[in-house]
């Protein structure tokens, strides 16, 4: 799970750092499109803004990266649960001060969901061992004692083998969300510079 929340957060980072950068050049895009005429009406729609796309406390994403990267090699298991339960906190909540932004809710909600049943189990419950069998630092075989078992590691990924939770596919599907709307007003922004453009140039269709 750590290496998967790495590449959400990773790009939640580097998208963060991109986005105003890609904001200012689009809206540039969009102003350049076309030369002023004075004749033609104010357009009622502002060009997008650097700051609207801004993500709220990036360094919480860093943080919770390095919380349950620092999980994965802990040698004592109890100190390493906790820091894997305390990364899922932290990268949850920078998804909640980030709701506005597409998919982030939907990795705060996985999030929160294996936070749950780490805490409630003292690690996540893995279907298919014997139960109660330790597997890995964080991990142990579904027993009947185990509780929120639907939220265990009880999903089998078809290509590699592996078995994640309902929160992992929760994550990749809001980081798949994230890294699809971070391109989405740029090419909104330069769609609108080649309209302004076309009805500026006299005798366009």
């Amino acid at each position: 799970m750590w290496l998967l929340l790495a590449a959400v957060l990773a790009g939640a980072g580097s998208g963060a750092a991109a986005g105003v950068g890609r904001d200012g050049v689009a809206a540039g895009v969009a102003q350049a499109g076309s030369k002023p005429d004075p004749q033609a009406p104010t357009p009622t729609t502002p060009p997008p803004r650097a700051g609207d796309r801004q993500w709220r406390r990036p360094g919480l994403a860093a943080l919770a990266l390095a919380l349950v990267a620092a999980s994965a090699h802990w040698p004592r298991a109890g100190v390493g649960t906790a820091l894997q339960a305390a990364g899922y906190a932290v990268g949850a909540g920078f998804g909640v001060l980030n709701r506005r932004h597409p998919g982030a809710v939907l990795v705060s909600a996985g999030l929160i969901a294996n936070l749950l049943v780490v805490a409630l189990n003292g690690g996540m419950p893995v279907s298919g061992l014997a139960a109660g069998v330790p597997a890995g630092a964080h991990h142990h075989g579904l027993g009947a004692g185990d509780r929120l078992a639907f939220l265990a590691d009880d999903v089998v990924v078809p290509v590699t083998g592996e078995r994640v939770s309902a929160g992992d596919l929760l994550v990749a599907l809001g980081g798949a969300v994230m890294a699809f709307s971070w391109a989405e007003p740029a090419v909104r922004a330069e769609r609108a510079g080649r309209r302004g453009a076309a009805q500026a140039t006299p005798g366009a269709g």
